[in-house]
C-alpha cells in the first residue's frame, strides 16, 4: 500500500509538473526563455561512486551523471563539465565563479548563502557503518565520544558539527577511505548515504561492516546548487526535474546498485491515477487552447505595436531632419551677417575719428557701434548654442590656463566698463582640462550680465578658485539682482527676468550648456538690489571615458 501511495505521488508530482510546463512550451518566443538552448558549466565528484565520478578518459558516470543528462534533454541544456582534483576543489571553484552549477549536494544553511539550489531530484537515507560486534544506533544522541569518519566537505559533516558538537569527526580524501577507517578501527563509525555504502561494501568485499541504523532527521535530499543571481536557470533545471519519471530514477539506480523497486498491483488506486489523469490532461488542454488563443492575441498587438514604433521613427526622422535644415540655415545667416557688422563697426571707429570736427555726430556713432555689437553678440551667441547642439565637446578639449582665463574676463569687462564700475580680478588655480573658447565664453557671458545688470556701478569680482581637484570659476556683482521667483527660469533657452534691461536671454543657457559639457555644475545666489553670485564648478580633469554623449537639447 505504501509502495503504490508512493507511485501515485510520483505520478500527480510528474503531471503537475507536465502542467506548469505546458504554458512554457506554448508561449511565444518573445515571452520563453526555454526554448533556446544554453550551455551550463557544471563542477562535480570527480570521485563519489556510485552516485558520481569521472574515469581516466575524462567521461562523467554515476547515478547522478544520468539524472544529470535526463534533465539537460527535458530542460534543453548543454552541461559541460569542469574537470577538478576533488569535491573540496569543486566547491572552490564554484565559489570563484569558475563553474555555474553543482551538480549533486545537499542543501545546507551555510551552502545558501553562495548558492540557490533547485528541487529534490534524488532522496537517499544516511546510514551507520560499522563492525558486525557494534551494537544498533537508534540515535546519535546516544553516542557521545566516538569517532565518526566523513569525507571531506559534505553536508553531513556541516549537520554534524552543527548538532552534535561532542562527536569527534574525522574527514578523509574519499568515500572509500572513511569506510576504510572503520574496518581499520581508526574510526567507530561511517555515516554515508544507503546507495554508496551497498555499492562500496559489495565492491570491496567488505563483509566484515555491516549497517547499525540510519540518520534520523537527515537524509540526502540531493539537488543542483546554482551559482547565486541566476534565478533563470534554477526555473529552467526545475522544469528537466519536474520532467524525471520514476522509470529514470529507477533506471540509474539499477544501473550501478541494482536496487530493485517492487510494487503490488492495486486496481483502486490505478483507477483513482486514471481518474485524476483524466482530470489533469483535460485541463492541459484546456490551457492549451487557451494559450493558444492569447499567442494569436498577442502577435496581433505586436504587428500593431510593430506599425506604431515606425510611424513613430518615421516622424523623428523627419524632426530631425527638420532640424538639420534649421540649424544649417542659422549658421549661413550667421555667417553671412559676420562680414557686414564688422564693416559698420569698423566704419564707426573710423567715424570717431572725424568726429572731433562734428561732436554732434559723437552719440549717433556710438549708438550705432552698441547696435552693431549686440547683433555681432546674437550672432557668436548663435553659433556657440549651434556648435554645442551638433559637437561633442572632448574633440576640442585641451590644457587651459586659469590665468588666461581671468586676465580675459578682466580685459572684457574693462572693455564694457566705461569707468563705471570697480573690476577686482583673482586667480588662484593652475589649469583645466576643457574647450578654452568655449570656457572663455561662458565667463565673458557672466562678466557681460554682471556689467549690464549693475547700472548704478559697484565692484565686479572675477575669481578662479581650486578645491578637491575641481576649479570654481565666479563673477559677482553688487547690482539689482534676481527675485526668486525668477531664478528658477534663469537658465532656459530664451529666458529672461522682469526687467527692462534688453538682452537675447541666451547668455545664461550657454553659461548652464557649457558647464554641462564639462560636467560641471551652475549654482545661482542673488539677492534683489544687493547684487548676484554665479559660480561654475568643473572638475580639473575628466576622463574620455566619462564624456558621455551630453548634447544640449534643441
Amino acid at each position: 500500500m505504501f509502495k503504490m501511495r508512493t507511485f501515485l505521488t510520483s505520478t500527480i508530482g510528474l503531471t503537475f509538473g507536465l502542467l506548469v510546463a505546458v504554458p512554457l512550451v506554448n508561449s511565444s518566443e518573445t515571452d520563453s526563455p526555454y526554448l533556446e538552448p544554453v550551455t551550463v558549466q557544471l563542477c562535480v565528484d570527480p570521485d563519489w561512486e556510485p552516485y558520481e565520478w569521472i574515469d581516466k578518459e575524462g567521461n562523467f558516470h554515476g547515478i547522478a551523471a544520468d539524472l544529470i543528462n535526463k534533465i539537460a534533454g527535458n530542460a534543453n541544456v548543454n552541461f559541460e563539465i569542469v574537470a577538478t582534483r576533488d569535491w573540496p576543489e569543486s566547491l572552490e571553484f564554484a565559489k570563484a565563479r569558475q563553474c555555474d552549477a553543482l551538480a549533486f549536494l545537499n542543501q545546507t544553511p551555510e551552502r545558501s548563502e553562495w548558492l540557490d539550489f533547485s528541487e529534490i531530484y534524488f532522496t537517499d537515507p544516511n546510514v551507520f557503518i560499522t563492525h558486525q560486534d557494534f551494537e544498533y544506533i537508534r540515535s546519535l544522541a546516544e553516542l557521545n565520544d566516538n569517532r565518526v569518519a566523513l569525507p571531506h566537505g559534505t553536508g553531513v559533516e556541516q549537520h554534524l558539527r552543527r548538532h552534535y558538537p561532542k562527536l569527534t569527526i574525522q574527514t578523509y580524501d574519499s568515500e572509500i577511505d572513511a569506510i576504510l577507517a572503520v574496518q581499520s578501527k581508526d574510526a567507530d563509525i561511517a555515516i554515508r548515504s544507503l546507495s554508496v555504502a551497498a555499492y562500496l561494501l559489495r565492491k570491496e568485499g567488505l563483509f566484515d561492516l555491516k549497517v547499525a541504523g540510519n540518520l534520523e532527521g537527515f537524509s540526502n535530499q540531493f539537488r543542483i546548487g546554482v551559482v547565486k543571481d541566476n534565478e533563470a536557470l534554477v526555473e529552467r533545471l526545475n522544469i528537466g526535474i519536474f520532467l524525471l519519471t520514476p522509470d529514470d530514477i529507477r533506471s540509474a539506480v539499477n544501473r550501478y546498485v541494482y536496487i530493485r523497486f517492487y510494487s503490488e498491483p492495486d486496481y483502486t488506486m490505478l483507477v483513482t491515477v486514471i481518474a485524476i489523469s483524466g482530470i489533469l490532461i483535460g485541463l492541459i488542454s484546456f490551457w492549451t487552447i487557451k494559450l493558444k488563443r492569447l499567442n494569436l492575441q498577442l502577435q496581433t498587438n505586436q504587428s500593431a505595436l510593430k506599425s506604431s514604433r515606425d510611424q513613430l521613427q518615421k516622424s523623428l526622422d523627419e524632426e530631425h531632419m527638420t532640424n538639420m535644415r534649421q540649424h544649417q540655415f542659422m549658421r549661413m545667416v550667421a555667417h553671412e551677417f559676420r562680414t557686414p557688422l564688422s564693416v559698420i563697426e569698423s566704419s564707426c571707429d573710423l567715424l570717431e575719428l572725424q568726429s572731433s570736427q562734428h561732436p554732434m555726430l559723437t552719440p549717433t556713432i556710438e549708438k550705432q557701434r552698441l547696435s552693431a555689437r549686440y547683433l555681432s553678440d546674437l550672432v557668436n551667441r548663435s553659433l556657440a548654442e549651434d556648435r554645442m547642439v551638433k559637437t561633442y565637446w572632448q574633440r576640442n578639449a585641451a590644457w587651459v590656463s586659469c590665468e588666461e582665463i581671468i586676465r580675459t574676463a578682466e580685459n572684457y569687462a574693462l572693455l564694457l566698463n566705461q569707468g563705471q564700475h570697480q573690476i577686482i580680478a583673482i586667480n588662484k588655480a593652475n589649469k583645466i582640462s576643457g574647450d578654452g573658447e568655449l570656457l572663455q565664453m561662458m565667463m565673458n557671458n557672466l562678466v557681460e550680465n554682471a556689467i549690464k545688470y549693475s547700472p548704478n556701478g559697484g565692484n565686479i569680482t572675477i575669481q578662479a578658485l581650486e578645491e578637491n581637484n575641481q576649479v570654481i570659476l565666479c563673477v559677482a556683482d553688487e547690482g539689482m539682482g534676481i527675485s526668486e521667483a525668477d531664478q528658477p527660469m534663469m537658465f532656459g533657452k530664451y529666458q529672461r527676468g522682469q526687467h527692462d534691461t534688453p538682452g537675447l536671454g541666451l547668455g545664461l543657457y550657454l553659461v548652464k550648456g557649457i558647464a554641462k559639457l564639462h560636467n560641471g555644475q551652475v549654482n545661482l545666489t542673488s539677492e534683489v538690489m544687493k547684487g548676484t553670485t554665479i559660480s561654475v564648478t568643473l572638475p580639473i580633469l575628466m576622463n574620455n571615458n566619462d564624456a558621455k554623449d551630453l548634447r544640449l537639447e534643441i
